[in-house]
């Protein structure tokens, strides 16, 4: 574990020698949770990452083999109450709820309810384009699979990214508020795609609310109700909720803050991001969920043949980035290195930032925070190599304690 003192060292951050070291205003910095033998150093590394960036709160779990043996709350998830983070507590994770939407979709194909070559358009009717818009004849030709791995045909690099057009659609639609998902799509039915679906990949929003609608439509139940009884339930997963508007965090959630101010942002409302970004999850439940795909903890969730499915590379023309790194179903980081997959997802949003990440030496990890970790250029190549070496040491790391706390959480 000397690689991460010394990258401790070189990031130039102050380090907490224990869980009663001051942080800024002279507050104790709180760590709850548990972990296994020789594991401190993990600690240190992220109380560093913390003070370096104004984080008031973040979380981290690790499961080997399918064993939870690290799990800690770091910080506050409500400084202004006093309210310590700990290892169940609830944070925005934004786009990790992608992975999550992708499995409900996929058990629906396991059960014969879907196909992944059907095309989207018939499955979200009548949900027709807003105003009488003319639709691009190419979005009669997208299919689940395009959806689910980015190929779809939006390029947010070149018509921007239609999520942060909220105010515009609900000005334009006369909306008193922010868009449903129903509303959304009815609107981007008339928006031209900007390439052909399937012929190349651009991570995209768009495509996991429509799945999100897709799901309700096909089961007759809402998006959450219905993940939480076909996903999330199976694994041990109950406390994991999704923002739909509400102008208050639900309890044990983190609140989510502006880095390095202290300054709180209100709760996620903009209800027709709730499959694509929309999930509050501990990082605990966070290992269950990666834990549960691979099978590393009992059963796996999805069959041999839908789980190679889901992280299979997609069809031709497209094809791996130069680092061997393509989307998968649900997850857009997967990566067959050889000796084994990993497969990674990360979440940002304001206030938010987490990433999940699954190495081929079979451990799982969970990393949320509580500040979006980006308010100038300087810190953002900080952080990018901060949350790098978290992942290097977590990979590196061979001494593994023969624990499992998960049962710590179980209620």
């Amino acid at each position: 574990m000397r690689t991460i003192v010394v990258a401790m060292l070189v990031l130039g951050v102050a380090l907490f020698p224990d869980a009663g070291a001051q942080g800024p205003g002279s507050k104790v910095i709180p760590v709850t949770g548990w972990s296994g033998p020789k594991m401190d150093d993990l600690e240190l590394l992220v109380l560093a990452i913390m003070d370096r960036h104004g984080i008031p709160g973040a979380s981290l779990a690790i499961a080997r083999n399918g064993k939870l043996v690290f799990a800690k709350g770091f910080g506050f998830a409500n400084p202004a109450q006093n309210q310590a983070t700990r290892p169940d507590t609830l944070f925005a994770v934004a786009s990790i709820s992608k992975p999550i939407t992708a499995l409900a979709i996929l058990k629906l194909v396991e059960e014969g309810r879907l196909k992944l070559d059907d095309p989207v358009l018939p499955l979200l009717a009548p949900i027709c384009p807003w105003g009488g818009a003319r639709i691009d004849p190419f979005v009669g030709k997208i299919t689940l699979r395009q959806l689910l791995n980015h190929s779809g045909g939006w390029d947010r690099n070149k018509s921007g990214d239609p999520i942060n057009w909220a105010p515009q659609i609900s000005r334009k639609m006369g909306l008193a508020g922010p868009p449903s998902s129903e509303q959304f799509i009815s609107f981007m039915l008339g928006v031209p795609l900007d390439f052909a679906p399937g012929t190349r990949e651009v991570y995209s929003n768009v495509g996991y609310i429509m799945l999100g609608k897709i799901i309700e439509k096909v089961t007759g139940q809402g998006y959450e109700a219905h993940v939480r009884k076909s996903v999330l339930e199976p694994m041990g997963i109950r406390t994991a909720r999704v923002h739909k508007g509400q102008k208050t965090y639900f309890d044990n959630e983190s609140y989510r803050f502006v880095p390095g101010t202290g300054m709180v942002i209100p709760p996620l409302q903009l209800p027709m991001l709730e499959a694509a970004g929309g999930w509050s999850i501990s990082t605990v439940e966070l290992v269950k969920l990666m834990t549960a795909i691979d099978g590393t903890r009992g059963k796996p969730f999805l069959s041999k043949v839908m789980f190679n499915t889901m992280m299979a590379p997609p069809p031709p023309p497209i094809k791996a980035r130069a680092n061997g790194i393509y989307p998968g179903l649900g997850f857009y980081f997967v990566q067959d290195t050889g000796t084994g997959l990993a497969f990674s997802q990360n979440g940002s949003w304001h206030g938010a930032r987490a990433f999940m990440k699954r190495t081929p030496a079979r451990t799982s990890m969970a990393l949320a925070c509580n500040a979006s970790m980006e308010p100038d250029i300087l810190d953002m190549r900080l952080v990018k190599d901060a949350v790098h070496k978290v992942r290097e040491a977590v990979e590196k790391f061979r001494d593994y304690p023969d624990v499992d706390l998960f049962k710590e959480f179980e209620r």
